[in-house]
């Protein structure tokens, strides 16, 4: 993982959407969270400043991190 290029393009937290599969065309990117990176710990983190509603999320990646 290299931190200096884990950011909102590269990191994202998405929904599922009306489906409740994740990977289908009606998912949906969950905006407004704040990217947290400890490469000691080889981790990364989206925090947001309220809980999430209910649902099914999955974390995407671009295999360049």
């Amino acid at each position: 993982m290299n931190p200096a290029i884990l950011n909102s393009a590269s990191f994202r937290l998405i929904a599922a959407g009306a489906a409740g599969l994740p990977g289908t065309a009606d998912d949906l990117p969950v905006g407004g969270g704040v990217m947290m990176c400890r490469a000691e710990r080889n981790e990364a983190s989206l925090n947001f400043g309220v809980p999430l509603p209910d649902g099914i999320y999955h974390a995407a990646r671009n295999s360049t991190v």
